[in-house]
């Protein structure tokens, strides 16, 4: 993973939008290019199950906050990419119990992994 020092401090909910912004200048990366690379590394990483859901879901609530930035934002026409957004949706929907669900399910068990897996193939068959 091309950013691995960066995943700490992601999970960590540590890493600010400026240090994002000098990684990707540093890089020669796009911040829209970076953004997406760290949320599908992210949902691979978690689907393997190299990294638990806490850690995954802080680092997908991390990029989705850079992804709320107005540059982010600037440089997207006021759009979230794909499948950036896919992925924070799909940790998003594991950390709270939904309508009409009884509490002994698990939400990440329910809603994330099956999403991640088919956000993965989808990825995976383009």
């Amino acid at each position: 993973m091309k950013f691995e020092h960066l995943f700490k401090k992601l999970g960590n909910m540590e890493l600010t939008l400026d240090e994002a912004l000098y990684y990707c200048s540093k890089e020669n990366i796009g911040f829209v290019e970076f953004c997406n690379d760290v949320m599908v590394a992210t949902a691979t990483q978690y689907y393997e199950k190299k990294i638990d859901y806490p850690f995954a879901d802080a680092v997908a609530n991390n990029v989705y906050g850079f992804m709320l930035s107005d540059h982010y934002l600037g440089l997207t026409g006021n759009s979230l990419s794909e499948p950036a957004y896919s992925v924070y949706l799909a940790f998003d929907s594991g950390e709270y119990f939904h309508q009409n669900d009884d509490r002994s399910i698990d939400p990440e068990l329910k809603y994330t992994r099956p999403e991640i897996e088919r956000i993965l193939r989808e990825i995976s068959n383009a």
